[in-house]
């Protein structure tokens, strides 16, 4: 009887939840083809009169299996809601009979479970996971057919398999701008809320050196270089190098792009300016000049040179660049995960989470080419900054001072992202009065070298550089009537700039959990980290959409998810066997269904 609830009660929980928001009107915004468009969120498995009826059947059966062991007037109680329920479906009020099926699937399990200690709660978790599991294969099946078909999607009745996927995940969707402002705003909200400590000795504060100490353990994990979870390591490493090239094929597919249309916003723009230099330059020093002007030579003379080198045209060589960017950041991602911390898996896990999350996605949608090359140099450059200083290697420092003069070369926004988190985390160090005078040597050269050459670049020689830029955005995008209307702008940003690439509510919410994670570890190549977020939370706060959507494209979000995935899975492996690898399979799905909606919705 106890294996029987463990099983019917997370069923009853997971489908009176989905029905509810299917019957309740529920809509969300999707990107189809390009447009962004409302869209209910129906859920169907056969119809409504059979999917409420069978919750229901569930429901009494729960009740009836309840009542039969402890007989109180509680249980009877059940019993009673239970009919009810079974009434309201077959009378056709659905709404009102998968609500009383919800209600005593709560019931059912804070009854059992906390009240008679019936049932644990980690088989009722075990079983949501293999639900959660179950949805994300179906969801993956159905893009396979689609594909398979040529673009038709086969199982169209009740629900294409995919779309029931994507209505599940988008049924948490009005969470996101709210789970992604908390991430944003974590550093100042740990700092507000760590000295409301409740009454020592208490109960709560009992539990809150429980997960104090819970957290603090899984750093001192992540610290050890172990082989956990073996293979997926390698399964999500090699995955994150191999899909986004797959994906830009797949891009370009006549199945997904009959049209061949350009996908990328930006990538005309890149070939317009190259075209136009190259028409205006009377030989290639000159061409070289034009360039360099710009506020992004590096990635001009990258797309440039290609073209020349193969032969092909700027639009081809643009249009196929991220099938050389993104493995170059999954690299410089992969490298620098391992300076923070010895854990292969957190390494391969953030390199997956980027490689399929909303940094690839929106990256495709606006064809970003040189904030990608810029993103993936100012990471290397950090990394070799934190090994130069672990290892008091000048020529370590002058490796990565060259990396960041780079990326300020490829893109000005990832370097002023990488100088002023490192500033920020230096005046950290030394607001702690206890800072290695060595690590503040070591990055006083780093600032002081990148902003001569700044300097150098913009006041002396006259070209474009990232401090020009920064003060441009300043002086022209942020304004307090921004932070006045910060909701709506920010809302409009998660569902429809980039095609609401960036509504993806997992990613935040587990960033939340990782930032809280990497706050107890007082370390300077973690208060990099955090004070790179603090360093974009001005632009997001006081910025228009695009400006908000540029600040999370550049904040490494995906580092701190990682840890809070890896804080998840600390918890579920110290009470289950089984629950940990659902929950990867869950992840791995959910971030691939999430990639290839976005991928095959891009063209018109």
């Amino acid at each position: 009887m106890k294996k029987v609830i463990e099983v019917l009660c997370p069923i009853l929980l997971f489908s009176s939840y989905l029905k509810l928001v299917s019957l309740s009107g529920v809509a969300s915004i999707f990107m189809i083809h390009r447009w962004s468009m409302v869209r209910p969120l129906s859920i169907v498995f056969v119809n409504d009169f059979v999917d409420c009826l069978v919750v229901a059947l569930v429901a009494l059966a729960i009740s009836i299996l309840l009542a039969y062991k402890h007989r109180t007037s509680t249980s009877f109680l059940f019993i009673i809601l239970s009919l009810l329920s079974v009434i309201f479906s077959i009378s056709a009020l659905y709404l009102y009979s998968i609500s009383l099926s919800l209600l005593v699937g709560f019931l059912t399990l804070i009854y059992a479970s906390l009240l008679k200690k019936d049932i644990a709660l980690v088989p009722i978790l075990r079983w949501l996971l293999l639900l959660l599991v179950i949805v994300e294969v179906l969801g993956f099946s159905g893009w396979l057919l689609y594909l398979a078909n040529s673009g038709i999607n086969p199982y169209t009745e009740p629900t294409p398999l995919q779309d029931l996927e994507a209505n599940i995940i988008h049924s948490i969707s009005p969470l996101t701008p709210i789970l992604m402002t908390v991430f944003m705003l974590s550093i100042f909200l740990i700092i507000i809320v760590k000295p409301l400590k409740p009454v020592e000795g208490s109960r709560p504060a009992e539990q809150l050196e429980r997960v104090k100490a819970f957290l603090e353990n899984v750093a001192k994990y992540m610290n050890q270089r172990v082989e956990r979870h073996y293979p997926w390591n390698l399964i999500l490493l090699s995955s994150s190098f191999v899909l986004p090239v797959l994906v830009v094929f797949l891009l370009y597919s006549p199945i997904v792009n009959p049209s061949n249309m350009i996908v990328g916003v930006d990538i005309l723009h890149y070939v317009n300016y190259l075209s136009h230099v190259r028409d205006c330059s009377q030989n290639s020093l000159e061409i070289l000049h034009n360039m360099l002007s710009g506020d992004r030579p590096l990635t001009f003379l990258t797309i440039y040179s290609i073209s020349i080198l193969s032969g092909l045209d700027f639009k081809t060589v643009s249009t196929y660049l991220p099938v050389i960017l993104s493995p170059l950041l999954i690299f410089s991602i992969y490298y620098l995960a391992s300076t923070l911390f010895k854990d292969r898996f957190y390494s391969s896990l953030t390199c997956f989470l980027t490689a399929t999350g909303p940094f690839t996605t929106a990256s495709l949608y606006g064809g970003f080419l040189a904030n990608w090359l810029g993103l993936s140099l100012a990471y290397l450059s950090l990394a070799i900054m934190i090994k130069s200083i672990e290892q008091n290697s000048v020529r370590l420092l002058a490796a990565s001072i060259l990396l960041s003069m780079l990326s300020h070369l490829a893109h000005p926004v990832p370097w002023n992202f990488l100088i002023a988190a490192t500033m920020l985390a230096a005046i950290v160090l030394i607001m702690r009065k206890q800072g290695d005078r060595r690590i503040l040597k070591l990055t006083a050269t780093f600032i002081i070298a990148n902003i001569l050459y700044d300097l150098i670049k913009t006041r002396i020689l006259g070209f474009s550089g990232a401090t020009m830029v920064a003060q441009s955005i300043a002086s022209t995008e942020l304004s307090v009537n921004n932070l006045v209307n910060f909701w709506p702008i920010n809302v409009f940003m998660t569902y429809f700039h980039v095609g609401g690439a960036f509504n993806f509510p997992l990613t935040y919410f587990f960033a939340i959990i990782g930032m809280m994670l990497l706050s107890l570890v007082k370390q300077f190549k973690l208060d990099v980290m955090k004070m790179w977020v603090v360093a974009g939370l001005p632009l997001y706060l006081l910025g228009p959409d695009y400006v908000q959507a540029r600040t999370l494209q550049n904040v490494p979000v995906d580092f701190f998810a990682s840890a809070g995935f890896l804080a998840t899975l600390a918890y579920l492996s110290a009470r289950d066997k089984l629950s940990p690898t659902l929950f990867i399979i869950f992840i791995y799905l959910i971030y691939i269904n999430n990639l290839l909606r976005f991928t095959v919705n891009l063209p018109f």
